[in-house]
């Protein structure tokens, strides 16, 4: 059976992670792709990477490992989700919130060690964190915003990928309806009927995208 893993980055040493994938090598195990880490491009795991020269360090030296212990294994890094749901991000005038995130791109922009980048793309709706659930527009409205988001976004995110990282698959392996601070996490789109369908037709258009070369969400438990 070939499947795909994520390392564990933040709580597991180098040597911890090197360890397991010895382990993997030596038991026969067939590995089709590893993906350095989920999603910590946040700032909230800023005390695992400071910057993106950590996280560009760490995947290296993983991926040395991973080369020599499951040679057919495919290797993947992490892009920001910023550059999908921000459309300034990769301009100067981006809100300095943003700048963790810019950097990261900037440490990974002219590697060539990895065969793929990563990306978790969640579609926003015209609500922010601080929408008061009274407030909270009907399902439809937002599943709709949600595609218009995907429509204007895809496009722009891949075409950006492709300047930045020529020559290198695009792995889409979380996406479906945003919305995971404050009170939207009460808003339910994402675990309605609709949402579920937006994440599907992402999926669906995702297959009709020469760019990814892959797409699949460990998580369609609608």
């Amino acid at each position: 059976v070939h499947y795909s893993l994520v390392l564990n980055v933040c709580t597991q040493t180098f040597e911890q992670n090197s360890r397991w994938i010895e382990e993997l090598g030596r038991g026969g195990h067939k590995v089709a792709r590893i993906e350095i880490g989920n999603e910590v491009f946040y700032s909230g795991y800023k005390w695992a990477f400071a910057s993106g020269e950590e996280y560009v360090e760490r995947a290296k030296k993983l991926t040395a490992v991973i080369r020599k212990e499951l040679p057919e294994t495919e290797v993947g890094v992490l892009v920001p989700t910023q550059l999908y749901q921000n459309s300034n991000f990769l301009d100067d005038d981006r809100p300095s919130s943003l700048n963790h995130q810019y950097g990261w791109i900037k440490a990974l922009k002219g590697q060539t060690f990895f065969d793929a980048v990563v990306m978790h793309v969640y579609s926003l709706t015209r609500m922010d964190n601080n929408t008061k659930p009274a407030d909270f527009i009907p399902h439809i409205d937002g599943y709709q915003d949600c595609e218009q988001f995907f429509d204007s976004s895809m496009d722009r995110t891949l075409a950006s990928l492709e300047e930045m990282f020529p020559g290198k698959a695009v792995w889409m392996t979380e996406f479906g309806v945003g919305g995971f601070g404050g009170n939207l996490k009460q808003y339910g789109l994402r675990d309605s009927h609709l949402g579920a369908l937006h994440t599907d037709r992402m999926l669906l258009r995702f297959i009709k995208q020469p760019a990814v070369d892959v797409a699949h969400w460990h998580s369609f438990q609608h």
